[in-house]
């Protein structure tokens, strides 16, 4: 019986990794978001599609009383649910939620068929999309990148990481990262 469990517990690990490998995809694979990120209204649109509990939109109207309402970033967490990568991503999904909570960030979890807008915006999932107190754009693309993608930390942890130790002046001028040169486990939406 035990070697029966350690021989299941073998096939299944060898199973999880090789359709890991076998889903190695580029996350933007039609070039959609390197394209559309050169707009100058890719983040005022990516913004204005996400959920409307957003704290602080991208306006013309926006103001500095605005921005006292809220004091918290936000990181939507991106699904479509039926992707096995997904599933994969999970633990760092959870990492970046715990990270979330400890550093007063507020996370949100979005499936696509819930926003179909954001299939438009967003190539791939997994993915996450930050966004500060003021409603600008601080990371858009996937968790991780590699086979598998399932890495307990990833580019978008070392974003997050240098985003909160800026100062109040220098998070005002942060360019957002767009993410589109990655390779992974990634279901295309």
């Amino acid at each position: 019986m035990k070697w029966m469990l350690v021989g299941w517990f073998i096939i299944a690990t060898a199973s999880i990794f090789a359709v890991g490998l076998s889903n190695q995809t580029p996350f933007d694979p039609s070039l959609q978001l390197a394209q559309q990120s050169m707009s100058l209204d890719y983040e005022k649109t990516l913004v204005a599609s996400l959920p409307a509990n957003l704290p602080v939109s991208l306006s013309a109207n926006f103001s500095s009383s605005d921005q006292a309402k809220s004091s918290q970033a936000t990181l939507f967490h991106i699904t479509q649910g039926v992707c096995f990568c997904e599933w994969l991503a999970r633990k760092h999904r959870n990492n970046l939620t715990q990270w979330g909570e400890l550093n007063d960030v507020t996370n949100i979890d979005i499936t696509i068929q819930d926003h179909p807008q954001l299939a438009t915006l967003i190539p791939s999932t997994p993915a996450i999309v930050a966004v500060d107190a003021r409603g600008k754009v601080i990371y858009v693309g996937p968790y991780a990148r590699g086979r598998g993608c399932f890495a307990g930390s990833g580019q978008v942890d070392e974003y997050l990481q240098r985003w909160d130790s800026l100062s109040k002046a220098d998070k005002n001028s942060h360019q957002p990262i767009i993410e589109t040169d990655a390779s992974g486990c990634y279901c295309s939406t």
